[in-house]
Formats: C-alpha cells, sequence, structure tokens
C-alpha cells in the first residue's frame, strides 16, 4: 500500500479498512461506526440499481439491517443482487431453492409430449419478447397476448394458446385476464438464464 500513496503536499488519502492499519506513519485513525439505516439502503441502491431499489425500498432495509449497516457488506450484497446470473443461485437455504422449484416446471412441460416441449422452447422467446420490467410505457405494454406470442414463437394462434396455457399450468407464466399473460420477474430471469445456457451448449 505505502507506494500508492501520494507523497505531494496537500495530498490527503482516505483508506478504510477493518483492521487498524498501525504500521501507517503520519496516518490519524477514527473509528466509524456503522451506516445510518438510510444511508445503508442509498449503498444498496449504487450497486443493486437505483430502479430495483424504488421498486423493492422494504426488502432494501432488511437486506440492509441483516448486513449490519457495514459497507462491506452492503457492496457485496447490492453487487449479488445486480447479477441476474446470480440472483436465483443466491434465492436458496437447505432444501428451499427458487431455481429448482422453476426447474421442476420445466421438466414437467417437457415430460408432457410434444405441446410440452414446443412450450419449453417457446419459454425464453417469449421472456425476452415481454423486455425488462420497468421498460415498458403504458401500463399492460409489457403483458404477451396470443397475437403477439404466436408472431415470436412463429406458431399459429390456436398452437400458440395452447402453449401458453402450458407454461400458466407449470407456473412458469401468469395470466391475470383472459388473453393477457406476463411473466414473474423471477422466471422471465430462469426462462432467460436457460436460453443462455441452451446458446452456449452447457
Amino acid at each position: 500500500m505505502r507506494p500508492l500513496l501520494p507523497a505531494g503536499h496537500g495530498c490527503a488519502v482516505l483508506v478504510t479498512s477493518l483492521g487498524v492499519l498501525a504500521t501507517l506513519n503520519g496516518a490519524a485513525h477514527l473509528h466509524l461506526t456503522p451506516l445510518q439505516p438510510s444511508a445503508s439502503v442509498a449503498v444498496l441502491g449504487l450497486w443493486a440499481g437505483p430502479g430495483r431499489l424504488t421498486a423493492e425500498h422494504g426488502a432494501a432495509q432488511v437486506i440492509a439491517r441483516h448486513c449490519g449497516h457495514l459497507p462491506l457488506a452492503l457492496r457485496i450484497a447490492g453487487a449479488r443482487l445486480a447479477d441476474p446470473g446470480r440472483r436465483l443461485a443466491e434465492l436458496s437455504f437447505a432444501d428451499l431453492d427458487m431455481h429448482a422449484a422453476l426447474a421442476a416446471g420445466h421438466r414437467e412441460l417437457q415430460a408432457r409430449g410434444a405441446t410440452g416441449r414446443a412450450a419449453a422452447l417457446a419459454l425464453p422467446l417469449l421472456a425476452a419478447e415481454q423486455g425488462e420490467p420497468g421498460e415498458q410505457g403504458e401500463p399492460g405494454e409489457g403483458e404477451l397476448t396470443v397475437a403477439r406470442a404466436a408472431v415470436t414463437t412463429g406458431g399459429a394462434l390456436s398452437v400458440t394458446e395452447v402453449i401458453l396455457e402450458q407454461l400458466v399450468d407449470v407456473q412458469l407464466l401468469e395470466s391475470r385476464a383472459p388473453g393477457r399473460y406476463r411473466f414473474h420477474p423471477l422466471t422471465r430471469l430462469f426462462a432467460l438464464t436457460a436460453r443462455r445456457a441452451a446458446g452456449t451448449g452447457c
């Protein structure tokens, strides 16, 4: 660390450390207390993204509290939340596993014959078509209709509707109104992860 410290007049360096850096000459040591709750949430937002912070403020407060309001712990938690590839992997505890639960529905589709296999293949295409949560302008714009899904998959309307209902049956797609479908954010993430894995041959 010493070679990195500027030696010129008027220069100062702020160094943070869990341990006391007692060997640094001329250093003024300050003991810092954990961040205030509001500052902790703000630090999470810097790493996880302000959009997620706004949408999930209550959850951010809980995470900040479990991190003990320590900057390093908050940075690690925020970085993991910001990484889509890790988000599902982090949602596991003991025998509870979000990715495994969604994968079970995906396997059930593939065991349902030709229509189920077609639904499994359509899943990542439809997830990509819906777009990221918050990207849509008007309410309902991010929903999938049978017609929109048919264009995406290249199938007939009647076949596409059956595929969509197959996805609803195994809880990989939501239908809150007749003919309108939407992915839950975590289900969409699972679908896109499956697409990337298929693209790399994994």
